[in-house]
């Protein structure tokens, strides 16, 4: 649910250049989730949120996420 949520955040087309972009970088390598942020950051634009946002909320925050319309 987290990766359809960043791709709809990223929209589709940019969101798979990031991860062609991290899986070629970091292909048969360890990598972290900074270096998965860093790849996809290349490719998100939204001055008002960033990937660190998402990541802090969505990826560090130990606990169930409620959605609100």
């Amino acid at each position: 649910m987290t990766l359809k949520q960043l791709m709809f955040l990223m929209q589709e087309n940019k969101f798979f250049l990031g991860l062609q972009d991290y899986f070629k970088t970091f292909g048969f390598k360890n990598a972290t989730i900074d270096d998965f942020i860093g790849c996809m950051s290349t490719y998100f634009s939204n001055p008002e949120f960033t990937l660190y946002d998402w990541e802090e909320m969505w990826i560090l925050t130990p606990s169930l996420n409620v959605i609100t319309i």
